[in-house]
């Protein structure tokens, strides 16, 4: 008989390590889906994040300047070039949400200078920017 109750014994012990190897795996397998839960929400973030970060913003359709120089220098020669009226076209990339153009500044850069201009909102419709540093919105549907 004590034969058998060895074998009982060891067959007890087996299963208590069997239990815990089975507890172990469970715990090992929540923090699995939890972890893989998380970096799922966070890729949809960054997803999101990244296409509308590619998505946004405007494409320049057309850009029209006239030359507002005055002529010639008396030889023959033109004189330096000045931009009397600049307009640019523009649209919204495909799948862009609309753009808040109050807060937009535009930047317009040549070989010799660089000029910021900022959206001037109390200016009528019909007239013109009469600085270099502000401009002016019209839309067209």
């Amino acid at each position: 008989m004590n034969g058998k109750r060895e074998k009982g014994m060891m067959g007890i012990g087996a299963l208590i390590i069997f239990i815990a190897i089975i507890l172990i795996a469970a715990v090992a397998a929540s923090v699995l889906i939890t972890t893989g839960g998380s970096l799922q929400q966070k890729a949809l973030i960054t997803g999101t994040q990244t296409e509308e970060a590619i998505a946004s913003g405007i494409e320049a359709m057309t850009v029209v300047a006239s030359d507002a120089s005055g002529g010639s220098n008396g030889h023959g020669a033109i004189t330096a070039h000045k931009v009397g009226d600049f307009k640019v076209m523009v649209r919204l990339q495909s799948g862009s949400q609309g753009l808040n153009l109050n807060n937009t500044i535009v930047t317009v850069d040549t070989e010799t200078s660089s000029t910021s201009m900022t959206y001037n909102q109390t200016v009528a419709s019909d007239m013109v920017a009469v600085t270099t540093t502000q401009f002016l919105i019209y839309y067209v549907q």
